[in-house]
């Protein structure tokens, strides 16, 4: 009694109906007399749809219906009914059962009542070449311009399915945001934008399916909206090595018309920093463009670029030379001082000017001599000075007092500057 109650149990378990015949009756294997082809389309449906029967120890069907039998792969994503009742004949008949994944080797396996599973191994693959595009194949679109979004590919012919990664590889000028996209619900991946390269040209986007040689080509072509003109093309500026130098307002134009909102980029062949970027106003203009020099005594050539609008960078120079020389204004008429006071004490003003006569406010002077040529102290009214050096204050100036020997003979000082090449002297002549 309790082995037939054990059985009942045993059979129940895999269907409604208990027979009188416990070894017709029992299942024991699981075959797959009508398996799929041999290689898959992923996400088509399985061709031919599989057939399972459920046999008993004799190797005849268990013909009764309600054994539930279900399939798994090893790899990929099954779509459709997994899981199928037999029939009265003992078999289950998979309708529209799919797989879909990347290409590559998958095995089916169909199992009930915990028997060993019957498997089918396939190849997975993407078919001929279902990949075509879902976006225009062939764009012309503004120079340094983005489309957005970027161009797109769709997986379909029977395969359309999610989660597909397909790689975007670049032949010319122009970029893209990242170098994969992924496949949504639809078959579709695109990217979420592409610039056009700066300069006119025609670029190859190539879309492939990874791991497989299934690709769609776009060309994306780079075109000028119009012609511009830099009115500063060519024309030579000076600025002190190794400062900032401020260009004056630059102007860019279609013909007579001004371009605004024009992206223009600066660039120095002596530097690898990024080039400096500015938008023209609404008058075609650019203003405060601050390059940098190069610390040597040399000729600076900067790029020009506005993107869209130009086919090549048009060329910019800044001679770097060094400051027009400091100018010193004293009492006395010359730099050749006789001292006829007891005290032997000069007042000096120091004044650093540019070639206008206007005040240099950015800079110091340093004093030295020859020998013992007495003692000297800066008039500090800006707390400024140190040592033998002071900075000029805001009219250009450094004021100090001289005091020379008082033994006769002539002596002299030094006044330097980072702005000069060479020293200025002062020569203070004491006689007998």
């Amino acid at each position: 009694m309790l082995v037939s109650a054990l059985l009942a149990g045993f059979l129940l378990a895999c269907g409604d109906d208990v027979g009188v015949d416990p070894v017709a009756d029992t299942p024991a294997a699981i075959v797959l007399v009508t398996a799929p082809a041999a290689t898959v389309v992923t996400g088509a449906p399985l061709a031919p749809q599989p057939v399972v029967e459920v046999r008993n120890a004799e190797g005849a069907a268990v013909r009764r219906a309600g054994i539930v039998v279900e399939v798994s792969s090893s790899v990929g994503t099954l779509g459709g009914t997994t899981s199928i009742p037999t029939d009265s004949e003992g078999r289950a008949t998979f309708t529209d059962l799919s797989l879909s994944g990347q290409e590559g080797a998958a095995e089916l396996r169909f199992s009930c009542c915990d028997l060993p599973p019957a498997t089918r191994a396939v190849s997975l693959s993407h078919g001929e070449n279902p990949l075509t595009a879902a976006s225009a194949t062939s764009v012309e679109q503004r120079a340094g311009s983005e489309m957005i979004p970027g161009p797109g590919v769709r997986i379909d012919g029977g395969a359309l399915r999610e989660g597909i990664v397909v790689r975007f590889t670049l032949a010319g000028p122009g970029s893209v945001p990242q170098a994969t996209a992924i496949t949504n619900a639809e078959g579709v991946a695109e990217l979420p934008s592409y610039r056009f390269g700066d300069i006119p040209g025609t670029s190859i986007l190539t879309a492939t399916i990874e791991g497989t040689n299934h690709q769609v080509q776009f060309r994306l072509t780079s075109t000028l909206a119009g012609v511009a003109t830099i009115h500063d093309e060519g024309v030579s500026y000076s600025g002190r090595p190794g400062e900032p130098f401020t260009l004056p307002v630059i102007e860019i134009t279609d013909g007579d018309i001004p371009l605004p909102g024009v992206e223009v980029r600066f660039r120095t062949f002596t530097d690898v920093a990024p080039p400096i970027t500015h938008i023209t106003n609404a008058a075609g203009r650019i203003e405060g463009v601050s390059l940098p020099l190069s610390a040597v005594l040399s000729e600076n050539v900067f790029e020009v670029f506005a993107v869209g609008y130009m086919p090549a960078p048009v060329t910019l120079k800044v001679l770097g030379v060094e400051h027009p020389p400091v100018r010193l204004v004293t009492d006395a008429p010359a730099n050749v001082l006789p001292l006829e006071d007891a005290l032997g004490s000069i007042f000096l003003t120091a004044r650093l000017v540019d070639a206008l006569g206007e005040p240099v406010t950015a800079g110091a002077v340093r004093v030295w001599s020859d020998g013992d040529a007495g003692t000297f102290s800066w008039w500090d009214m800006w707390g400024a000075a140190s040592g033998s050096t002071a900075l000029v204050d805001e009219y250009g100036s450094v004021y100090f007092r001289w005091g020379v020997p008082a033994a006769p003979g002539t002596y002299r000082i030094h006044l330097e500057s980072e702005y000069v090449a060479d020293p200025v002297t002062f020569t203070a002549v004491r006689g007998e």
